[in-house]
């Protein structure tokens, strides 16, 4: 064994370049070794502060050229025992780390608990955790993030010796050296090295192991290092607080010096004057001078330093009693409470002030009810409309004093104005004044007359009118406590009992105000209402399964849920009200025979049965046969048999003789009736949701005749996650003692084969093949053969990694190929005979690899064994939230149509948070997901490894991330950027959009500049309309470059009639501007002008996503029959029974999948003309275009009522969609753009298509 020599690393003699006080001066150099032993992908450091530690890690990064990512992860705020610090810290650090080492390192200003979402399990080689130091904090540190660390990391803690003023690191430390390899370093405050992981690296294994008594004196030398470099900031640190001193002094000896200087001046001329008679007398009263001048320096030198010394003292003496005394302490209490006194005086003024306001609204209340009675005679009036709807719906006039005592006033304006003006101007002035601000515009440019206008003579009311209220704010909500562990595993239980046995998803509301459920059920759409009210806004029907707390909102709960209520009691118990059952969906999952061969070890049998009987739903067709080959233990046949009593579904049979385990299979499926046999071993334990998840993939990939789980060891560690095959005929288990959550392994994908632990297959396609090989008897080899067999056959063998099962590996047949006598013996002998079989198909499968690396597994679950496969990696910011927001929507057609063409599809996405739904349904499809920093930050590993076709970016951002990197491959793939819209345009459109000459920012037009640049550099930009695909090509005419691939719609007409139809419908994604501004003119602009009626008839439905966050506070002014919806699960039960749909948009760009949606289900719509740009709409023929809010109001009010006009723009506008947006035309487009950007006749991977069971 080589030793360890310190000297091999002289990385840790650099001298640092930064140094600042820090208690980690001291481990600098060991700090920089360790770079060098480690040599990490991926380093993080967990509390940076001045940055000390961090900078040495980088600085060797640098000089070593290890290639390593690294980040720095703090608040810079500091903390109790830290200390507390402003943010000049962060910025000296950024000052100094920025410009050396900002091309491979990041300072994460965050939490710790945050940033550990940014990184994926089993990714960093070298973490340092040097945050808040107390035993609880250190602890949930280490516990959170532990997971990330890799089978080679290395974990550092400093304070490992320090036991008082709150610092318990020791205790931690002194646990984790029980369990791990560690290193001890006892000077500077302590420093503690763990080796977590598997494979230690060979630099510290080597140190770890070395006798107590050199490891003495290697810490002798790292301390020696480390003095060194606390002697230098020492030094520097002397010399600043000397520095002002010396600096006095330099000044004094400057200003002596020129004295000099001018004497010696004076002197010389002097001595021109009188001659060299006088020299000699010259000469000795210069050095005279000079002596004196001298001795007078030495003196004032000296003095200067004792007043210091003097006054330094005093200074300390006096800082000591200041310490002591607290006079002044008690002084500033007085001061606080006599302030505290000022206040209470004014707290009652103000209460004074609110009751003389009180009075004045009391009285501006009666005067108001006057103006109504004056304005009786214009209530059949337009006008009047209006005047009534402004006080009922913009109480502007509340009890904030300075528009109270003007109340009267206005009033009597408003009636002046009336008066002079009429009715119509007077309603614009209103409206300006109300919903624009506009308060000059109220005002008449001539003030009315100080006397009141003489009143308008009317009779007296019959009745005592309505007094006027303020406006009713509604109560924007968002649920964040959490659950009980105890309450959230009811609850997701209760769920269960709704999900049908095809898996589908469920709607839920959460209409508890309180609690946020997304992550006790991460997979089903869960959401809530923006507003909390008594009543909700939804449609009826329109949520599989409503939340509520208690049960006094159960009716209207009851009326909105189609299956069912949840009630969350106050005691933490959870309650059902099932409404309906769940109805059957079309297709149902296949039957399913679980074959288990057993051979004594009854308890792991027993176990197993166990399990099954717990995981399989009841519902579900399944028969379990369980055949016992002649078990030599007493008693375990009957012992089993017993379970036959327990379970209908269980049948135990018995070979007549001990066959093993390949005709023990052969015989169990033969007693099979269902439509999958399930081959499976006696020493596994199915895990939840195993089987439906099994079954599920015969159903979602008509192709598969094999399909097998994830394999995971007792540990938690994965033993396999399906297998590959390579040339020579040897196999690799993929993943094995791997992070069973790493999400390259967890996605359908297609493999060479999986175990016979658990393979299922077709119970025909199993007859056809004649089963197992019984060439291959008793075991081993069977189930690659039958896999190959299989392919052969033109099927295909699928991994399913949400089906998985705990399996006690060598149970059934030992661990030892070489040990004779044991069956895992003629896993040797099985190999030869597999290679002979298959020897031709084995010469298409890739090379055995080397040795196993991050970059083998990529290429062999990216890459696989088959030819002919096109692979495209999409690159996008979040997950494909497809029914949140159209750009998600179009995103996640695009995956489908690369699907659809027979492509491999791997997704990088830049912030995976809150996206476990979409993940999961994408990683169903087969779709590869990779997200966070390591991933997304440096994409070379999936882009060297994944043999990429086309890479694909979302957004033009995107598409400029992935230039840089793509640029560094040979050969290139070629890169395709969808513009979703074209930004510049929107944003020029935004900045202009009232007509206002604001213009645009200067860094908008630095964004202008990158966008374009990214489309003239990228292969092809895909665009959503026509006309944005022209406007590309005709700047980049010479290499025009662009593809209109259109949005795509496959929506049924809607079976709700006109008769049953009732509402106005706005969509809108309020984290898009132009929607949210959309809304404010809808709202502000265009519903005043609506006659109350039609809203009594036709309520105004508000549905977008993240609602909540975007609504202004005059938004959120509680309206009759406007209802905010929110987002939903699904817009289509809305825009199907709502009569018309609205797209008051006046500034973006691109198409509106929310119009084309609406036309497509036949709900005919009101829009701008940006709304429908692009899309081939005719005003007045499958559509109503309106610029203006008086037109806008007015078309759709016409639109709600003419029968005959809703009926031909339905139809009509449906059939345009169908024209230039359904899935043929859109998937034609797309395939044609495919082909001119690759150069290719055709981009479609030939498959054959095969027949779901």
């Amino acid at each position: 064994m080589t030793k360890f020599n310190p000297l091999n690393y002289p990385i840790a003699l650099t001298e640092p370049a930064r140094v600042a006080p820090s208690g980690w001066l001291h481990h600098v150099p060991f700090a920089m070794y360790l770079i060098d032993a480690v040599h990490p992908e991926l380093l993080v450091e967990l509390g940076a502060h001045h940055g000390v530690s961090y900078c040495a890690f980088c600085q060797a990064i640098k000089a070593l050229g290890t290639g390593t990512q690294a980040y720095a992860v703090d608040t810079w705020q500091g903390d109790d025992q830290a200390g507390f610090y402003g943010p000049k810290v962060l910025e000296n650090l950024r000052q100094h780390h920025d410009p050396l080492y900002g091309g491979f390192s990041q300072l994460l200003q965050t939490t710790f608990s945050e940033a550990a979402h940014q990184f994926s399990d089993g990714s960093i080689d070298l973490l340092h955790i040097d945050g808040c130091h107390t035993y609880d904090a250190v602890y949930q540190d280490w516990m959170e993030w532990r997971p990330k660390v890799s089978n080679r990391g290395v974990v550092l803690f400093h304070d490992t010796h320090l036991r008082n003023g709150g610092f318990e690191v020791w205790k931690l430390w002194e646990e984790l050296q029980e369990q791990y390899p560690t290193f001890d370093i006892p000077y500077g405050y302590g420093l503690g090295v763990v080796a977590v992981g598997s494979d230690i690296p060979t630099g510290l294994r080597e140190l770890i192991e070395l006798p107590e008594d050199e490891k003495v004196t290697v810490i002798e030398y790292f301390y020696q290092l480390g003095k060194r470099v606390s002697a230098a900031e020492d030094r520097r640190a002397l010399q600043e607080a000397h520095g002002y001193e010396i600096r006095g002094y330099q000044e004094q000896i400057s200003g002596y010096q020129e004295l000099q200087v001018k004497t010696d001046e004076h002197y010389r001329l002097n001595l021109t004057n009188f001659g060299r008679q006088h020299e000699n007398d010259l000469n000795t009263l210069r050095q005279a001078l000079h002596a004196k001048y001298e001795n007078d320096l030495l003196n004032l030198t000296h003095t200067l330093k004792t007043e210091y010394e003097t006054q330094q003292q005093d200074l300390t003496k006096q800082l000591s009693e200041l310490a002591l005394d607290n006079r002044e302490s008690d002084l500033l209490l007085s001061h606080q409470q006599f302030h505290i006194e000022q206040l209470e005086l004014e707290l009652d003024s103000v209460k004074e002030h609110a009751k003389r306001v009180e009075h004045q609204f009391a009285s501006a209340q009666h005067y108001a009810l006057m103006l109504e009675h004056q304005m009786t005679a214009f209530h059949n009036t337009r006008a009047w409309s209006m005047i009534q709807r402004w006080y009922r719906w913009k109480r502007r006039l509340m009890p904030d004093g300075s528009r109270l005592e003007r109340l009267y006033h206005l009033l009597m304006t408003s009636q002046y104005l009336l008066r002079k003006e009429g009715p119509i101007t007077l309603t614009k002035r209103l409206y300006r004044w109300t919903f624009k601000g506009e308060r000059q515009s109220f005002m008449p440019a001539v003030e009315p007359p100080n006397l009141a206008p003489e009143p308008i003579a009317m009779p007296e009311p019959a009745g005592e009118l309505p007094p006027l209220t303020a406006p009713v704010y509604m109560n924007v909500v968002f649920p964040t406590a959490k659950l009980s562990e105890q309450t959230e595993h009811e609850l997701a239980q209760l769920v269960k009992q709704y999900v049908t046995p095809s898996h589908r998803y469920l709607s839920i509301l959460n209409w508890t105000a309180d609690f946020d459920l997304t992550e006790a059920l991460p997979l089903h759409a869960v959401f809530a209402p923006p507003i909390d009210e008594d009543t909700l806004p939804y449609m009826d029907g329109t949520a599989d399964l409503v939340v509520i707390r208690g049960n006094e909102r159960l009716d209207e709960a009851r009326r909105v849920a189609k299956h069912g209520v949840i009630c969350l009691e106050d005691n933490g118990s959870v309650t059902n009200v099932l409404i309906q059952t769940v109805e059957a969906t079309q297709q149902q999952l296949p039957s399913v025979s679980l074959v288990l061969p057993s051979f004594n070890h009854r308890d792991y049998t027993n176990n197993c049965l166990e399990q099954m009987v717990k995981t399989i739903p009841s519902d579900m067709d399944v028969e379990i046969i369980v055949v016992d080959d002649c078990s030599t233990e007493e008693g375990v046949y009957e012992e089993i048999k017993e379970w036959e009593t327990r379970d209908p579904r269980i049948q135990v049979l018995q070979n007549p003789q001990n066959m093993g385990y390949l005709m023990t299979c052969k015989f169990g499926a033969s007693k099979a009736t269902k439509d999958i046999i399930v081959t499976l071993n006696n020493d596994i334990l199915p895990q939840e949701g195993w089987i439906q998840a099994l079954a599920r993939t015969f159903v979602d990939f008509p192709d598969a005749g094999v399909v097998g789980g994830m394999l995971i060891f007792p540990d938690g560690r994965l033993q396999e996650a399906g297998a590959a095959v390579f040339n020579i005929g040897n196999a690799w288990n993929v993943g094995r003692l791997e992070d069973p959550n790493s999400p390259e392994y967890n996605f359908v994908r297609k493999v060479d084969y999986v175990s016979g632990a658990l393979l299922a297959t077709p119970r025909w396609l199993w007859n056809q093949i004649g089963g197992y090989d019984e060439r291959f008897r008793p075991i081993y080899y069977e189930d690659t053969d039958y896999c190959f067999a299989v392919r052969a056959a033109g099927y295909e063998v699928y991994f399913q990694p949400y089906c998985r099962v705990i399996h006690f590996e060598g149970v059934t047949s030992g661990t030892d190929p070489s040990k004779k006598g044991t069956l895992k013996h003629y896993q040797a002998l099985n190999h030869e005979k597999f290679l002979e079989k298959w020897k031709d198909m084995l010469e298409e499968q890739p090379p055995s690899p080397p040795d196993v690396t991050i970059a083998t597994v990529l290429r062999t679950t990216l890459v696989g064994s088959r030819t002919g496969t096109k692979r495209v990696l999409i690159c996008a910011p979040l997950m494909p939230e497809f029914d949140r927001e159209a750009g998600s929507r179009r995103f996640a057609d695009f995956i489908e149509m690369f699907q659809e063409l027979g492509w491999s599809v791997t997704l990088l996405v830049q912030n995976p948070n809150k996206g476990e739904r979409y993940a999961h349904l994408l990683r169903q499809q087969g779709v590869a997901v990779f997200g966070g920093v390591p991933y997304f930050n440096n994409p070379n590993l999936l882009l060297a490894n994944g043999q990429f076709d086309l890479v694909m970016g979302i957004f033009w951002e995107f598409g400029e991330h992935l230039l840089k990197f793509i640029s560094q491959l040979s050969p290139q793939p070629k890169l395709i950027v969808d513009t979703i819209d074209l930004h510049f345009v929107r944003n020029v459109r935004g900045a202009f959009v009232d007509g206002d000459s604001v213009g645009l920012e200067w860094s908008q037009g630095e964004n202008i500049v990158r966008e374009l640049n990214v489309y003239g550099k990228a292969d092809g930009a895909f665009t959503v309309s026509e006309k944005e695909a022209e406007t590309l090509n005709n700047l980049f005419i010479q290499r025009p470059n662009a593809f209109y691939v259109p949005q795509k719609g496959s929506l049924e007409l809607s079976p709700v009639p006109y008769e049953q139809r009732r509402g106005i419908l706005f969509v809108g994604n309020f984290r898009h501007p132009p929607n949210i501004q959309a809304f404010d003119y809808l709202m502000q602009d265009i519903v005043p002008l609506l006659d109350l009626d039609v809203l009594r008839d036709h309520p105004l439905y508000i549905v977008g996503n993240d609602m909540q966050r975007f609504l202004g506070k005059s938004a959120q002014i509680k309206i009759p029959n406007v209802r905010m919806i929110g987002w939903v699960p699904s817009v289509i039960p809305y825009t199907e029974r709502s009569r018309i749909t609205v797209v008051p948009l006046l500034a973006g760009a691109g198409t509106k999948r929310k119009l084309l949606e609406a036309l497509m289900v036949g709900t005919p719509s009101v829009s701008t003309s940006i709304g429908v740009e692009g899309m081939n709409l005719e005003d007045g023929k499958h559509v109503l275009v309106a610029d203006d809010p008086n037109s806008f109001a007015q078309a759709i009010t016409t639109l709600l009522y003419d029968e005959s006009l809703w009926r031909s723009i339905a139809t009509q506008g449906r059939e345009i969609i169908q024209q230039y947006n359904s899935h043929e035309i859109a998937m034609a487009k797309f395939e044609m753009a495919l082909q001119q950007v690759l150069g290719e006749e055709t981009v479609r991977i030939n498959q054959p298509v095969r027949t779901a069971l």
